[in-house]
């Protein structure tokens, strides 16, 4: 992701088991131009979570972002919640979380 030298409009990672997402926020957080990143169906947790709200903070370009069917708790969406300085540069969250 991060040696491609070519930008994403949108990441796909459903359903492949991730955990410990540093390349994955590191690749939001570089690519500005990210509109969609899908990451639901994983195993991703609170510091997972963290990791996202840390990229968001740099990448504000993002509309859609897929999170259900992971282990993050309302503490975790509640991090990422707060990243957002103006809530209306995310179109969409599905936030549901069914575990």
């Amino acid at each position: 992701l991060m040696t491609s030298g070519r930008p994403f409009d949108w990441l796909d990672f459903r359903g492949n088991c991730l955990s410990g997402i540093d390349d994955v926020a590191a690749a939001l957080a570089t690519n500005p131009q990210l509109e969609e990143l899908l990451i639901h169906s994983n195993e991703l947790n609170d510091r997972d979570a963290e990791l996202i709200a840390q990229a968001l903070k740099q990448n504000t370009y993002l509309r859609t972002l897929y999170l259900k069917h992971n282990s993050i708790t309302s503490v975790g969406f509640l991090t990422i919640g707060a990243a957002f300085h103006d809530h209306s540069s995310l179109s969409a969250m599905e936030s549901c979380n069914h575990t």
